[in-house]
Formats: structure tokens, sequence, C-alpha cells
């Protein structure tokens, strides 16, 4: 029994360590992330949360919240590989969030020439980039890194026969800005349908006639806004 009783101490002694150590190294690593945020961008950032993460993630992955834009839910990611320190985030998504929206919504007002709703909200989750503190906004804008993506409802009719029309003009819009997006875009044939589709969540509009326009890797938002 003795023998047992020891095994049993012996076991729950090494689960105890491995579970305190579990626990100090995602607080480690985390500090370093805020860390590395503050030294790359001319902004204070605090911890917030972790994100996502599974028992044997690769991957540390937390939210930060950032002094200059209050209302964003900056993600960041660290992981290792051959001993060395990799760094992800989407901040110069938040950083360049509105510019963004207005040239989208430029681009397919002069497309349809008709009232165009945008939904657009930065990815909760990024892509390793190479984007810097002095990433300009054409730079962003331009770049396949960044992680562009909409939805866009039209006041316009959508007839079949002139999605091959509507395509290129798309395409040229988008080649003349230089612009690497993708998105979906719903046609409406009178203001209430206009309003409605405005307003219904995603799966609902899953349901409808759309135009997928891809330039580039889907995006999944968790939530945007209508405007």
């Amino acid at each position: 029994m003795k023998i047992f009783s020891r095994v049993g101490l012996l076991l729950l002694s090494i689960i105890l360590l491995l579970a305190m150590a579990s626990c100090m190294k995602p607080k480690s690593v985390s500090s370093e992330m805020v860390a590395y945020m503050n030294e790359k961008y001319d902004d204070h950032f605090e911890y917030v949360a972790p994100f996502g993460g599974h028992v044997g993630a690769i991957t540390t992955q937390i939210i930060v919240a950032s002094e200059r834009f209050p209302d964003a839910q900056v993600w960041v990611e660290h992981y290792t590989k051959d001993g060395k320190d990799f760094f992800a985030d989407n901040y110069v998504d938040y950083k360049y969030e509105e510019q963004t929206h207005e040239a989208l919504l430029e681009l397919l007002e002069n497309v349809f020439e008709c009232e165009v709703k945008l939904g657009f909200g930065v990815a909760s989750k990024g892509t390793q980039n190479s984007f810097t503190n002095e990433t300009t906004f054409e730079e962003y804008f331009t770049s396949a890194e960044s992680y562009i993506g909409f939805n866009a409802v039209v006041s316009c009719d959508y007839m079949p026969e002139s999605e091959s029309d509507i395509e290129q003009k798309l395409l040229s819009a988008f080649a003349d800005t230089g612009l690497i997006a993708g998105g979906s875009i719903y046609f409406s044939q009178s203001e209430e349908t206009f309003q409605l589709l405005s307003n219904l969540s995603s799966s609902q509009r899953r349901m409808l006639k759309c135009m997928s326009f891809y330039m580039t890797t889907p995006t999944r938002f968790d939530s945007c806004e209508w405007r």
C-alpha cells in the first residue's frame, strides 16, 4: 500500500507541476506579445484575454486593447519555429479600417452607379504579414497580405445576362485602384428590399441570390457594420 501511496503522491506532484507550468507559460508569452506590440507600433497596448487555443496548440493567440483605437479587439499571435520567435497581428487592419471602408464604398458606387450599403469590418483573426508602423494606406490597400473582405447591397436589379459585364467593370475598377479584396454583392429591386437586405443576418443573406466576387481568399466576419 505504501508503494501505491508513494506512486500516487508522485503522480499528483507531477500533475501539479505541469499545471503550474502551463499556467505560468502563457502569462510570460502574453507579456512578450504585449511588449512586442508596444515596441512595434506608435500606440499603447494592454492584455485583454486569450483568443481560441486548445490543448497541444503550437501557437499562442491573445486579444489586446489599443489606446488609440479603444473599440478595437486587436488579435496577436506568437509561435516558435526552428528556435525563432514569430509574431503576427491585425493592428494595421484597424488603423486603416475607415479609409478602407471609404475607398471600397466609392469604388462600388462608381461601378454600379446607384446607392450602395457596405457591410465591412476587421476580421477577428489576421494573417502573417510584413506590415509595420510605417506602412502607408496605399501600401496596405494594394497588398496581397491585407485581409480585406466585404458584403454589399446595391439598389439595382439583378440581371444574370449582365453579370459578366459587371464582373469586368469590377475587375477594371479593382485593377485601377490596385485593391485586392473579395466579397458578396446583393441586388435589391426596391427600397424596401434594399433596407431589408442591409439588416439581414449573414445566414439569412446566404439564402438569397447574390454575386460573389473574390480576388483573394474570402474573409469571414464575426460582425460588421452596415453603412
